[in-house]
């Protein structure tokens, strides 16, 4: 990812002369932003109706060539005046697809003033669908961000380096999910450093939780939705919020109370799910708990174990040093309806269900972007990508410390109860799952597959899959394309070479034990005078 140059007199510019020296070039992931001084890609969309200020458009003729989503440019000059000198601040605000998600980006007056590249931001951008998985584009672009900022962690061998043993890469589809996928790769199963297996892992969470309401209520039973927090500063260190939090909840659920409160009010058990954000104050630490009653209860009822049981978290957390408010601390409510009807606590972007509320909070879009408030860990890994070194520190920490602790915890017994017929599966082996109907279309030589990483087109390949319903000759012509600009790296032939490597060798084991034959006496000291 780079970042484009503007002119200096971009300062002076009307909006109509800002948005016509724009280009955008939209992906599966989103939009790319840049200037005609900048470096066009390949297939950049064109803008129709530049001289209507303040909004352009992309051509719709263009993009739909290409199967390519509209996206919107609108430029603004917060000082609209053709002296430079008085037009201290641009701002560029890009409003992308059809849901009018936006995000700006404020331009300083400086000698080479840069314009971010936004196509992961833009894949961040609700769905209208019930998905709430980020496009396919954009996460592999998020993987190869974290791949730099996690130099030595697994993420940078997941869906890279072929499994030992394979010659080549397979790729796989399924009709009933609609969906292509990878074979024969490395897979890390990490559901807080990789964008690309926690999207698979948090997904297959989220239907073993619906699986699991529809048990239950269909037993008699009902939900509350609880979400225990804390308060904190923006000078807490996150390894001692995070570990004072779950040390403070380990403790309330072995008091005597707890227990009590739970045989009161009929708790069978609870699934937890540990979320983090970060904002003004720091990082903020949560949980969700889904917890399972035998019976049906009113919000009147959950409201007074609400009450009985915040003084046990109060207690909890003051014993580890947290604080909290009332207001805030605790909250209990009533999970109704089917399992399509259960709605997420705040309702941002799409209408997720409790099922997906409960296993993908991380992955969900935080309040706002350009405001900076409530960033997921996947806006940071995006801002990182865009540059924002601060913001890959950030994630990179985040990771460190989340990495190895369950995202999704099931209180004992509770699992077997409500699903007894399905066997637990690692995230490991969920990253790597396969479709009943999944089938193999097509494979990709070792040698290519090196030339489709270098252009960045891993997601491309899936996505030219998923679109054609399984085809493989669109992906067959990509890859005839991608190996005349990217040639396969050849081995040379060494077998001619073989004899002087071999003297090589041989008078390098001869020096050594040369070497070998003086250093015992030496250290023995038969040499002294």
């Amino acid at each position: 990812m780079g970042l484009y140059p503007l002119p200096l007199a971009a300062l002076a510019w009307t909006p109509a002369q800002l948005a016509e020296s724009l280009y955008v070039n939209t992906s599966i992931a989103g939009a790319r932003v840049g200037t005609k001084e900048g470096v066009s890609p390949p297939g950049a969309g064109s803008l129709d109706g530049a001289a209507k200020p303040p909004q352009a458009r992309v051509s719709a003729a263009a993009m739909g060539a290409q199967g390519r989503s509209p996206v919107a440019v609108s430029p603004l000059l917060v000082n609209n005046t053709k002296s430079a000198a008085t037009a201290p601040l641009v701002n560029v605000v890009l409003s992308v697809g059809t849901t009018g998600e936006t995000g700006s980006f404020s331009l300083s007056k400086n000698e080479n003033l840069l314009l971010p590249e936004v196509d992961i931001v833009s894949s961040f951008s609700s769905s209208s669908s019930s998905s709430i998985s980020l496009p396919l584009e954009g996460r592999y672009l998020l993987q190869e961000a974290a791949r730099k900022w996690l130099p030595q962690h697994r993420v940078c061998s997941c869906f890279w380096w072929l499994a030992r043993g394979a010659a080549d890469v397979g790729v796989a589809y399924s009709s009933v999910a609609e969906r292509a996928r990878y074979l024969r790769l490395m897979v890390c199963g990490s559901v807080w450093a990789c964008p690309v297996c926690a999207a698979r892992i948090t997904e297959f969470r989220a239907s073993e939780v619906r699986s699991a309401l529809a048990a239950l209520t269909g037993r008699g039973g009902s939900a509350g939705f609880a979400t225990f927090t804390v308060s904190h500063a923006h000078e807490d260190a996150l390894e001692t919020v995070l570990g004072g939090f779950l040390a403070a909840f380990r403790a309330m659920t072995s008091w005597r109370g707890y227990k009590s409160l739970r045989v009161a009010y009929g708790v069978l058990g609870y699934v937890r799910v540990l979320e983090v954000t970060y904002g003004r104050n720091g990082w903020h630490v949560h949980v969700h708990v889904l917890y399972c009653f035998d019976q049906i209860h009113s919000q009147q009822t959950l409201s007074e174990f609400e009450d009985k049981l915040y003084p046990l978290w109060l207690v909890a957390a003051r014993k580890q040093g947290l604080t909290m408010s009332r207001q805030y601390g605790l909250q209990v409510k009533l999970a109704y309806g089917t399992v399509e009807e259960y709605l997420s606590k705040f309702g941002h972007g799409p209408r997720w269900d409790i099922a997906r509320e409960m296993t993908r909070g991380h992955v969900k879009r935080g309040r706002s972007l350009a405001g900076l408030k409530h960033l997921t860990p996947w806006e940071l890994l995006a801002l990182a990508q865009m540059g924002d070194l601060r913001a890959g520190s950030l994630f990179a920490h985040f990771v460190s410390r989340f990495d190895g602790k369950a995202q999704l915890y099931w209180s004992p017994g509770l699992r077997a109860s409500l699903l007894p017929a399905v066997a637990e599966v690692s995230d490991q082996d969920v990253a790597g799952l396969a479709e009943s109907d999944e089938r193999e279309v097509g494979a990709i030589d070792r040698r290519v597959w090196e030339s489709v990483k270098r252009d960045g087109g891993r997601a491309r390949v899936l996505q030219l899959v998923k679109d054609a319903g399984g085809d493989w000759s669109g992906v067959a012509a990509y890859l005839d394309d991608v190996v005349r600009r990217f040639p396969p790296f050849v081995p040379r032939d060494l077998s001619a070479m073989a004899p002087a490597l071999r003297a090589g060798l041989d008078q390098l084991h001869a020096d050594q034990a040369e070497r070998n034959r003086w250093r015992g006496p030496l250290l023995a000291g038969g040499f002294g005078v």
